[in-house]
């Protein structure tokens, strides 16, 4: 089939505002998907003006900048019977007008493939790498200033069972995901962690599109490097809500 390429463009005004940091940006150009995704390719663009005037989030000495922010999507979907795989692109490019320092170029690319298998059992799995930062001030960033944002790489994978469906009146997923994150910059090796968890959850279909759930969710955080302090930790999460 010949790649079907929906990009609707939406020409808007938007100031965001957010009391923490002082940090505002004005939305010139929006670009969205239709929610309709046809098999072929899909793309999408955003691009922003940012403000701040806290830079390095400080007590004192505040530095104040503006940044153009260019954020494209793209994704191509394949059907194949039953089933479909979608490989996904996001970025994020930042600029900054006086502090090149702070520029960032943030890369997030995946592979997703849904897998209906019998009536009752389907099937989504995947895998994806990712090159980011952790924004100034971020918990667990360093406190000492460094002259760039600290960065990182992190491969995943992940899949998820659902047994059921939307029109049953109750539905169980069990999911797993596997994460391996590496600091690429600043010394930062010690942060360096495996991420590992297990869920189930259990859905009780009020509608076709209202649900009750319970969740369990398991977590081992592994810091693989040497530290002064013994970072790893487990965390079990427990759930009660609606979707």
């Amino acid at each position: 089939m010949t790649p079907q390429v929906l990009l609707a463009v939406v020409l808007s005004v938007a100031i965001v505002s957010a009391v923490a940091g002082g940090v505002f940006s004005v939305t010139a150009v929006h670009a969205q998907i239709n929610n309709e995704l046809a098999p072929g390719g899909h793309g999408s663009l955003a691009l922003s003006v940012l403000s701040d005037d806290n830079l390095t989030r400080v007590d004192s000495n505040e530095q104040s900048d503006t940044a153009l922010l260019l954020e494209p999507s793209l994704a191509y979907l394949l059907l194949f019977g039953k089933h479909s795989a979608a490989l996904k692109y996001q970025g994020r490019y930042a600029s900054y007008r006086d502090f090149s320092n702070e520029d960032y170029r943030d890369h997030n690319l995946g592979v997703d493939t849904n897998l209906d298998l019998t009536e009752r059992v389907s099937v989504n799995a995947g895998a994806g790498a990712e090159r980011s930062h952790d924004a100034r001030g971020a918990s667990g960033s360093r406190t000492t200033i460094s002259n760039e944002p600290d960065k990182w790489k992190e491969s995943k994978i992940f899949a998820e069972m659902v047994y059921g469906r939307r029109s049953s009146s109750g539905q169980i997923a069990l999911s797993a995901n596997v994460a391996k994150r590496e600091y690429t910059n600043n010394n930062l090796e010690v942060r360096d962690r495996d991420t590992n968890s297990l869920s189930a959850t259990f859905f009780y279909n009020l509608t076709a599109k209202t649900s009750w759930l319970i969740e369990v969710r398991r977590g081992d955080i592994d810091n693989v490097s040497a530290a002064p302090i013994n970072a790893d930790s487990k965390e079990s999460r427990y759930l009660l809500g609606a979707r």
